[in-house]
């Protein structure tokens, strides 16, 4: 979305979606819960979260999350809640 504003108002966005996720992390952190996105990473089959893509993939296929459309909540006895994920083909690297 940012991407289709000019520089100006994309920037002001920027700002705002930053600080209103710092709000929220300050929120859950008082009872222990963090939410963790993993975008950019490489994927595994043992990370906690359902990718909806993974069919569009053979195993030989080098993934990395590139969207994460429900963030990994985790609370102070472990997992609570798994996220969602699209994968993308990445380079070895």
């Amino acid at each position: 979305m940012l991407d289709k504003l000019d520089a100006g108002e994309a920037t002001r966005y920027a700002n705002q979606a930053r600080y209103f996720y710092k709000k929220i992390d300050d929120r859950l952190s008082a009872f222990g819960i963090r939410i963790v996105t993993l975008e950019g990473q490489p994927y595994d089959p043992g990370m906690a979260v359902s990718a909806l893509n993974i069919a569009d993939f053979s195993v030989d296929d080098f993934l990395v999350v590139e969207q994460m459309l429900e963030p990994i909540v985790m609370g102070p006895e472990g997992l609570v809640r798994g996220g969602t994920v699209m994968l993308a083909k990445a380079e070895r690297q």
